[in-house]
């Protein structure tokens, strides 16, 4: 077991989606304040101002963990993740705690107020996901949030059980589970509240799809105070 106090490079490859299609392969710089390495588990332990950052990708945290064998990140305490996808988009995550796997390209991050903001193609102000805890798949380009979801845009809020975020399409689709999707939003001068068994929410056009048992009311201009 050893303890250091510098800069310490981690001897595997991860992946970076650059602004074209291309992929980066680089290794992963970790710093911190101290260092500790179990040879015989294959660990290595990072306290203090720990920051890993390979090429585009920056994670943050009190505390990070790195588990060889497995290719597993764990990140404690305060943890911030800073991404971008393939178009060179960015997405910011926080939460208490983050695991990311080098191999896979898949993560997860936790909290009571974990959550992820991401821009889409031609929008000027990010869109928001809450969540407690939030699945992230890079290499599939989606998100997978369960638990108090909570997605805010330009139009309203949707609270949900949970939540799926598909890149490709640019849409989030929100299914029953212990309750049904709701929608507090505002439209045409109007504020609408509505319930669904499903709603698909499409970034690209602020557009809401509802499916199965759609119960809602509208309040006019003129009655909003």
């Amino acid at each position: 077991m050893k303890k250091f106090n510098f800069v310490f490079v981690i001897m595997f490859t991860a992946v970076c989606y650059a602004y074209a299609d291309d992929i980066v392969v680089g290794e992963t710089v970790v710093t911190s304040d101290e260092m500790e390495i179990k040879k015989t588990e294959e660990v290595i332990n990072y306290t203090g101002n720990s920051i890993a950052i390979n090429n585009c990708n920056k994670i943050t945290a009190d505390k990070m963990t790195y588990y060889k064998k497995k290719s597993d990140l764990l990140a404690e305490g305060e943890v911030k993740l800073s991404l971008k996808n393939k178009k060179g988009e960015p997405i910011e995550a926080s939460g208490n705690l983050a695991k990311y796997n080098t191999t896979s390209q898949t993560g997860e991050i936790y909290g009571d107020r974990a959550s992820i903001k991401y821009f889409i193609e031609g929008s000027t102000v990010p869109y928001t996901l809450y969540a407690k805890k939030i699945n992230i798949d890079r290499k599939n380009q989606t998100l997978r949030a369960y638990d108090d979801v909570k997605v805010i845009t330009s139009s309203g809020t949707i609270s949900s059980d949970n939540g799926v975020f598909d890149k490709n399409n640019t849409s989030i689709v929100f299914k029953k589970d212990k309750k049904r999707p709701i929608a507090d939003v505002h439209h045409d001068g109007n504020k609408g509240l509505y319930k669904a068994d499903e709603m698909i929410f499409y970034d690209k056009d602020n557009r809401i799809v509802m499916k199965g048992s759609v119960t809602g009311k509208i309040r006019m201009e003129k009655d909003i105070k």
